[in-house]
């Protein structure tokens, strides 16, 4: 528990400790200044469960170690097994409860406390919980019992159902499989048209259009990047939507051809005119 104070008066467990020894040391952990302290578990068959559940797990993953032999193995489990069950009996057996701990660390002569638990105090309040948690537990394994029962009486019903179930389950796996790679293909598309709104087929075609107009106007090397370049930070970045992208695309060759003294060639205009046109459609 990590507490290291001596004026603790009262140590609550909100459910049981995983052995008795474990619940000895996390509740001595009250009173250790010589006063009257108090401790407290709640418990109930749900709790119980759910530490058999537990013991279960802790059991299966000492069979799973390796490097340990079957003997080792055999001697942790064992030591599982038995801070369990006397959890379990401290929990719900009619006695005085400092008697029943003394009795774990092998102390047969102590004698009952008299008036410091609750089964000393109110004997016959203890009895009467101890009981209703037995019936309880006995009608919860009953119908637990007649549930089985009634599914083994319907199992040719059941397994029919559970066959139309599985088909069913099949149509619907693959029917939201081919609804969610639709919605993946839309937002694909959407984010592929969100900054520029140009995919990438469309931006390719640019390029290679601006990479037409240097090769035919200069004849300097490095032309691909320089198209590259162009088209990123004039076109690309400086659009918000495909109609603004064609628009800035058709000025930057627009542009080009008249820096460079070709407007005259109506030609060579037109191709870029007719090549933005088609991109744009």
């Amino acid at each position: 528990m990590g507490i290291d104070k001596a004026n603790v008066r009262v140590v609550i467990h909100w459910a049981p400790s995983n052995s008795l020894a474990v619940y000895y040391q996390e509740a001595g952990r009250a009173g250790r200044d010589n006063h009257r302290s108090y401790y407290r578990i709640y418990y109930s068959n749900a709790e119980r469960q759910f530490m058999e559940h537990c013991f279960r797990g802790d059991s299966n993953r000492i069979k799973a170690k390796k490097g340990l032999n079957d003997d080792a193995k055999d001697i942790q489990i064992k030591a599982l097994q038995t801070g369990f069950e006397k959890m379990i009996e401290y929990c719900e057996k009619v006695e005085c409860r400092h008697k029943m701990m003394a009795s774990f660390f092998n102390e047969s002569d102590l004698k009952k406390c008299f008036k410091n638990c609750d089964f000393c105090r109110t004997p016959e309040k203890v009895s009467q919980q101890a009981n209703a948690l037995k019936t309880q537990r006995q009608e919860s394994l009953y119908s637990r019992n007649q549930r089985q029962n009634g599914e083994a009486h319907c199992g040719k019903r059941k397994k029919k159902r559970n066959i139309l179930d599985s088909r069913m389950e099949k149509e619907e796996a693959a029917r939201l499989k081919t609804a969610v790679q639709d919605e993946f293909e839309r937002r694909r598309k959407a984010c592929e048209l969100a900054n520029g709104g140009a995919t990438r087929k469309r931006r390719e075609a640019i390029v290679r259009t601006i990479i037409q107009v240097l090769d035919d106007n200069s004849s300097q090397a490095g032309n691909q990047q320089k198209a590259a370049d162009i088209e990123y930070n004039s076109c690309y970045l400086q659009s918000k939507t495909l109609s603004s992208y064609n628009h800035k695309a058709a000025q930057v060759v627009y542009y080009f051809y008249l820096i460079l003294g070709y407007v005259q060639c109506s030609a060579k205009l037109l191709f870029c005119r007719s090549a933005l046109v088609y991109l744009h459609y």
